[in-house]
């Protein structure tokens, strides 16, 4: 039986699209896999979170014994100890966010969730520049294959790191079961709380430069839609003075509503 390696640090301590991914990315393999051997790795914690498989003789969970802010800065370097030291022999290891541990024998596959560092670093302050560029750097130099979630992604990262090439392979994201209708019906309650009526366009995500917030509100402003209004799940992120702006303007007509992040773990 194949032994993979995945690591859910995301999903125990990050927040938003990539903890979702960590979660139901381990939640399905275990599902849909049944010829799998499933070594979840993470920094440390106690219990196993809402949302992970639970342990079984295929799924185990092995935490680091060594924090991570000592652990990463010997990672980033290629150092020891590997990852196989916490869960035993591995054939793959998969990164699904910026942790990409030393293996000893076991192969590496990274997930590409986006190349703004890269691709659009007009969009983001310079530290955030600086560090995804380190992580993306790092993952191309030493990860097997990649997975990129769209073809977008793909094809830029071919062009920045040639050498990936034919390593690439796309896999557009699934639809989590956190987004179908409410089971009670109460989601036109929940909308009239918010002051959502329809008809509406609706955002979800970070409300921010790099998501290009501005534009669809100015394309908004544009169409003189008395009627249709937008809606913004999620929260505002970043410095961005124009967003900012238009925001303070269009929030109270009540043609633009804002209603923060929805899940109390922050999304």
């Amino acid at each position: 039986m194949p032994t993979i390696g995945l690591g859910i640090s995301a999903g125990l301590h990050g927040q938003r699209a990539i903890r979702r991914y960590a979660v139901s990315l381990s939640r399905e393999l275990a599902l849909l896999a049944p010829d799998l051997e499933m070594r979840l790795f993470a920094w440390r914690f106690q219990n196993v979170p809402e949302g992970f498989p639970r342990p079984s003789q295929r799924v185990h969970y092995c935490p680091a014994m060594i924090p991570g802010r000592f652990l990463a800065p010997l990672w980033n370097r290629g150092w020891p100890p590997s990852v196989e030291t916490f869960t035993g022999a591995l054939d793959l290891f998969h990164s699904t966010d910026n942790e990409i541990p030393t293996v000893r024998r076991a192969r590496r596959v990274f997930t590409l969730h986006g190349l703004a560092p890269y691709m659009r670093a007009d969009l983001l302050p310079p530290d955030e520049v600086r560090s995804g560029r380190a992580c993306i750097d790092r993952a191309a130099a030493r990860c097997d294959a990649f997975l990129a979630v769209s073809e977008d992604t793909r094809r830029w990262f071919e062009e920045v790191f040639p050498h990936t090439a034919g390593r690439v392979f796309v896999t557009p994201l699934g639809l989590d079961p956190g987004f179908s209708p409410s089971p009670d019906g109460r989601d036109g309650e929940v909308l009239k709380s918010l002051g959502v009526r329809p008809p509406y366009l609706l955002f979800v995500g970070a409300v921010s430069r790099l998501k290009n917030v501005s534009c669809l509100l100015r394309a908004h402003r544009i169409m003189n839609r008395k009627d249709l209004q937008v809606v913004l799940a999620g929260g505002v992120t970043g410095a961005d003075p124009e967003l900012q702006a238009l925001l303070r303007s269009s929030l109270p007509t009540g043609q633009v509503v804002l209603t923060g992040w929805m899940d109390p773990d922050g999304e």
